[in-house]
C-alpha cells in the first residue's frame, strides 16, 4: 500500500463546511446497511467528483474508515488535481490484472481515508466494470471499510456509471444549479430507478447564496 499526501483543494468556509456536515449526517442516518455509495451526475462539470471526495473526507473526520474510488476511467483528472504523484497505478490496472490491490490502494494524510485512483484510460472501461473482479472487489471493500464512496462517470453520458450504481447500496445524484435541466435530471432519475438501487437523494450544487446585499458566493 502506498502512502500519499493529498492537496488541499479548497479553503474552509463556514457555509460550505456546514453543507458537507449536513450531507454527512443525512448519509449516516439514511440506513444502517448503506455502505457502498455511488455519486453520479447528469453532465460533466456538475461538481460530482468534488462533492463525492468531500463527502468521503467528512465521513473519515468522524472516525469512519472510508475508501474513495475514482471509477471514471474515461476522462478523470482527479489524480492530477489532488496529488503531485501522477504515475500511481489505479482501478484500471487492478481490474485488467496488471496490478494487485495492494499496489492501487493508497492510504492518505487524512486519517481513516483511503483512495484508489482511476488509473490509465483503458479501451474497455465498461467491460472492466462488469467483470467478476469488480463485483468481488466491491464486496470485499464493503467488508473492510465502513463506507465505500464511488465517484462514477456522469450517468447522463455513459453506461459505466450504471454498472457502479448496480453494485452499490445507494446512489446520490449531483445537479448543478442553473446548469442541469429539469428534463435531464428526470431522465437520470428514471435511469437510476430502472437499475433498482436506492436513491439516497439529490445534491444541489453551485447554489448562489448571499452573506449580505453586496457579496455573493457560490457553495456546494
Amino acid at each position: 500500500m502506498n502512502k500519499i499526501e493529498l492537496k488541499n483543494m479548497r479553503k474552509s468556509e463556514y457555509a460550505l463546511d456546514e453543507a458537507y456536515r449536513t450531507l454527512r449526517t443525512n448519509i449516516l442516518f439514511s440506513s444502517f446497511d448503506t455502505k457502498v455509495i455511488s455519486v453520479t451526475s447528469c453532465n460533466p462539470d456538475d461538481g460530482k467528483s468534488t462533492v463525492s471526495f468531500e463527502l468521503a473526507k467528512s465521513l473519515a473526520e468522524v472516525g469512519k474508515k472510508v475508501l474513495f474510488v475514482d471509477a471514471d476511467m474515461r476522462q478523470s483528472d482527479f489524480i492530477t488535481k489532488h496529488t503531485a504523484t501522477v504515475d500511481l497505478k489505479g482501478l484500471s490496472h487492478f481490474l485488467s490484472g496488471q496490478a494487485p490491490i495492494g499496489e492501487v490502494l493508497n492510504s492518505t494524510d487524512y486519517e481513516n481515508l483511503y483512495v484508489i485512483f482511476s488509473g490509465v484510460y483503458p479501451p474497455n472501461p465498461t467491460e472492466l466494470l462488469t467483470s467478476k473482479v469488480f463485483t468481488d472487489f466491491v464486496a470485499e471493500a464493503k467488508e473492510n471499510f465502513d463506507f465505500v464512496i464511488i465517484d462514477t462517470p456522469p450517468l447522463g453520458l455513459v453506461s459505466d456509471a450504471a454498472v457502479c450504481i448496480a453494485q452499490s447500496d445507494g446512489v446520490a445524484m449531483v445537479v448543478s444549479s442553473g446548469k442541469t435541466s429539469l428534463k435531464k435530471a428526470k431522465e437520470v432519475k428514471r435511469a437510476i430507478e430502472s437499475i433498482g438501487t436506492k436513491i439516497l437523494g439529490c445534491i444541489l450544487n453551485n447554489v448562489r447564496s448571499s452573506k449580505n446585499k453586496r457579496y455573493y458566493y457560490r457553495y456546494y
